[in-house]
């Protein structure tokens, strides 16, 4: 039959279409089309020798079937195939033989209920005990290819990334087996409150695989709901809630963000259905600090289901439960920017630099010197998006408490500028915004010694190493900072003084350094800084203001030009792209006449860029100046 036959497909795609037709047949009830899709798929599940593909359409198919029948006999032997299955090579049938079994514990009720979860709970304890077995070690040394005599500590790093990330046998399918049975049977969950059961989801939660981590939350979330209505003198859960507080802390704490999200979700169900309002506070201080941390982390799923877990859990008295277990909270965020996921550090600076605007200066004053240098230590983090946040959330720190932290500024001043030579763009460009909002916080000091170093790196950039100049071979680690760089990274900065008035007088007298720099070209990354230059002239144009700025147009016109006959598209689009908007800010015909004043010679080619339709300039990542094209 045409369903059979692609339910047997090789293809995930054909399966899929497969089990739609099976759907709207099965709706009609056909008692001689059940008997022949039941005689099928009991074939295609006792027979070993058969593709993992068929097996897998088969168990798909049975989930729907059993749903339609009341025979006992068929239900156990489904049953027996589908326990069988639990133990196949490809994870994808044992995970749909688990979700067999969870729908064979929807329609069997309460006695397969206890069933399966005492056999699925013999089968996890037996996969338990592998972890210390020896033949595990041996394979996966193979897998590998380490040799035990002269690689020890590389066994050992090995065997501890393979225990963290690869599947362990079959533990984790066990274990969402288990969960499907839960979830399916939420009204039987009273039965699970055995203390060997309870003891053996903390153990799961605690697991070195992170598979094995995430389904387990998955499951605490599922026993969780499924105890909702247990009452309090009888609740397990509730009795050890301290004891699955620390867990949840632990696994929203996690490298994984899989984990995390796994977490978040037992978190919010242990929150709002374990724990009754009135004593949520006592375990605030554990979970509340990562709580808060997760809604800036970079995962999306994990951040948006994490904001929306505050929002219910506070109640929209946020900012008032941080300010209450500050002390937490704080010790959370400098031990977690130690983290070793650079996603975990980058939402960490998002937090500290969210606590120094909208917490209490009394709160956080104590804190100043390690949230400060907390963040100073990450602007040289191997990892470029973390760099990127800690110049922001130090600016903004910095903003929030300027006389506080001048003296700890100014020490590091030269380290803070150094930061606009990032190798990377978006950090250059993160950077600029960052000294500023610095600058323009400590006052007119700080304002001129930017104005100083600004200065310094323009002459600077004429010592820079000529083009195609052979060099020593770089030593292993980050690229390092070139000239040209923080060059790059002053027009970032110039375009963000630019728009703060106590800025705009020094930027004016920064132009003529601007256009000599522009005029180097002896250096390979010269495109790239022109390019840059020109995306900026509008911003410090509309900075300055039109009156201001045109006194000094003309000092610009032979950058905007050379980068107009650059071979580089990037940069020829951004002179372009500058023309347009300086036309639309000064007009057409003043344009055109400052041009005709400055050199006849280069009206052609403005007429000829204004003569075409405007092309639209996308940033894309940049690293090195390169453009990274995806």
């Amino acid at each position: 039959m045409d369903i059979i036959e692609m339910l047997k497909s090789h293809q995930k795609l054909e399966r899929d279409r497969g089990i739609e037709k099976l759907e709207s047949v099965l709706a009609a009830c056909q008692p001689e089309l059940m008997d022949l899709f039941k005689k099928e798929f009991v074939f295609l599940l006792e027979n070993d020798t058969l593709p993992w593909e068929q097996r897998h359409g088969a168990l798909v198919a049975m989930k729907l079937i059993i749903s339609k029948t009341t025979e006992n006999e068929f239900w156990t032997s489904v049953r027996d195939h589908a326990l069988h299955l639990l133990e196949h090579d490809e994870v994808r049938v044992r995970v749909a033989a688990g979700e067999l079994l969870g729908e064979l514990c929807r329609v069997g009720g309460k006695e397969l209920f206890a069933t399966f979860i005492d056999l699925l709970t013999n089968s996890i304890q037996q996969n338990l005990a592998q972890h210390n077995d020896q033949a595990i070690i041996e394979e996966l040394r193979q897998k590998l290819n380490v040799h035990v005599a002269d690689q020890k500590e590389a066994i050992s790093k090995a065997e501890s990334l393979f225990v963290e990330a690869a599947g362990w046998k079959h533990l984790e399918t066990s274990v969402k087996a288990l969960h499907f049975c839960i979830e399916s049977c939420n009204a039987f969950c009273s039965q699970l409150q055995s203390s060997s059961f309870i003891d053996l989801v903390s153990t799961l939660l605690q697991h070195g695989n992170r598979f094995v981590r995430e389904t387990a939350f998955y499951l605490l979330a599922s026993l969780v709901h499924g105890l909702v209505d247990v009452p309090p003198e009888q609740h397990v859960l509730l009795q050890r809630s301290t004891e699955f507080a620390h867990l949840v802390a632990m696994g929203l704490a996690d490298s994984w963000s899989e984990v995390r999200l796994a977490a978040s979700v037992a978190a919010r169900r242990f929150l709002s259905e374990t724990i009754p309002k009135e004593q949520r506070d006592a375990f605030f201080p554990v979970m509340l600090p990562p709580m808060c941390l997760n809604r800036y982390y970079a995962a999306e799923g994990v951040k948006l289901y994490s904001q929306e877990t505050w929002r219910l859990v506070t109640e929209n008295h946020g900012r008032e439960l941080v300010e209450q277990y500050f002390d937490s909270v704080v010790s959370f965020y400098i031990q977690e920017i130690l983290a070793p996921n650079y996603s975990v550090r980058e939402a960490v600076c998002a937090c500290i630099a969210e606590l120094g605007d909208k917490c209490q200066s009394s709160l956080v004053d104590p804190y100043l010197p390690s949230l400060f240098d907390a963040l100073t230590q990450r602007m040289t983090d191997p990892a470029w998006p973390v760099r990127d946040a800690s110049c922001l959330a130090l600016s903004r720190l910095i903003a929030a408490y300027p006389e506080q932290l001048r003296p700890l500024v100014l020490p590091l001043w030269p380290s803070l500028f150094s930061q606009l030579g990032d190798p990377v763009a978006s950090v250059r460009e993160a950077t600029a915004a960052s000294l500023a909002v610095i600058g323009s916080s400590l006052g007119p000091e700080c304002v001129q010694m930017l104005t100083h170093d600004v200065l310094s790196a323009f002459s600077a950039l004429n010592g820079a190493p000529h083009a195609h100049k052979e060099e020593p071979a770089a030593p292993p680690g980050p690229p390092a900072r070139q000239p040209w760089a923080l060059v790059d990274g002053c027009l970032y900065l110039l375009s963000e003084m630019a728009q703060l008035p106590s800025c705009k007088a020094p930027v004016v007298s920064l132009i003529p350094a601007v256009a000599d720099a522009a005029r180097l070209d002896h250096y390979d990354h010269w495109p790239v800084v022109l390019e840059t230059l020109c995306r900026h002239i509008p911003t410090l144009a509309t900075g300055l203001g039109k009156n201001e700025f045109k006194r000094h147009l003309e000092l610009l016109f032979p950058a905007i030009f050379k980068a107009l006959r650059s071979l580089e598209p990037m940069t020829q689009s951004a002179a372009e792209s500058c023309i347009f908007q300086l036309a639309d800010l000064i007009g057409r015909g003043i344009l055109k006449g400052r041009v005709e004043l400055y050199d006849t010679r280069l009206v052609p080619e403005l007429e000829r860029v204004l003569s075409q339709p405007p092309r639209v300039v996308t940033r894309i990542p940049m690293f090195m100046g390169r453009p990274q094209v995806t």
